[in-house]
């Protein structure tokens, strides 16, 4: 559980820090493997148990939810999200999004980006997490402000890889566009399992510092010991302040 999924604030453990949480078995776990085929039904035993153990969050869809949901397991995603909410009564659930083209990878007309904030938060949903796949964040200005209309906790990604263009000055520069745009939070979003020991030793701080006081997240399908390291690393190197006072204030009900 959680593997991956980390979040740094300042608090009161060594150092001066807390380390919390964002669990992912009921989205990414079953995604990468079980091909997305965890039911809601299967999810009823194991919800409140996760709500109970003091995550920051708790991932629940994401853009292969819905495809799958509809595709395979004949079941409505949105239905998920209300009945889900009604087993998990503490901790924000988390919708991902692919910015402008939500679930799916295809771009969307900015009235259905605004309609599908207000339907995730309709659905008792409060913690979002946009994403544009090559960084344009120009496909991210829609979702964020939409989110943050109706009220969802945002927390922005910014996707890692390795070429001679994906420099510190450049996760820098998306890390500043983001929080332009006001999101709550950013985060590093590694799917592939690519950031290495050595490459976080410059990174992460680069894009701390780029955050100023607002939290910096890591999220990762780590698929090997490098990659466990790695996430190590990142972890001893977020520091921020706290943010369990904001999600305090999601209004969860």
């Amino acid at each position: 559980m959680a593997t991956g999924t980390l979040m740094g604030s300042g608090d009161n453990t060594k150092g001066g820090r807390t380390i919390k949480l964002v669990d992912v078995t009921l989205r990414d776990a079953h995604q990468c493997l079980w091909a997305t085929r965890m039911t809601t039904a299967m999810m009823a035993d194991l919800a409140p148990r996760l709500d109970r153990a003091g995550f920051e969050a708790i991932d629940l869809v994401g853009g292969a939810v819905f495809d799958v949901c509809v595709r395979y397991l004949r079941e409505d995603p949105w239905e998920r999200m209300r009945v889900v909410s009604g087993w998990v009564k503490n901790t924000p659930l988390i919708v991902m999004t692919r910015g402008q083209s939500l679930f799916t990878f295809e771009f969307f007309p900015d009235d259905i980006v605004e309609l599908t904030a207000q339907r995730i938060f309709a659905n008792g949903v409060r913690y979002h997490t946009p994403y544009d796949a090559l960084n344009d964040m120009r496909n991210m200005e829609v979702p964020v402000r939409a989110a943050k209309k109706v009220g969802l906790y945002t927390a922005g990604g910014v996707v890692y890889t390795l070429s001679p263009v994906h420099t510190d000055a450049y996760y820098a520069c998306k890390t500043k566009d983001l929080i332009k745009l006001g999101v709550d939070a950013v985060f590093i979003k590694d799917p592939s399992g690519l950031l290495t020991p050595e490459r976080a030793q410059t990174l992460v701080p680069a894009m701390k510092a780029a955050c100023g006081g607002l939290p910096l997240q890591l999220r990762r399908t780590p698929p090997a010991l490098p990659s466990s390291l790695a996430s190590t690393l990142c972890i001893r190197r977020l520091q921020h302040s706290p943010t369990e006072p904001r999600i305090r204030q999601l209004n969860i009900s």
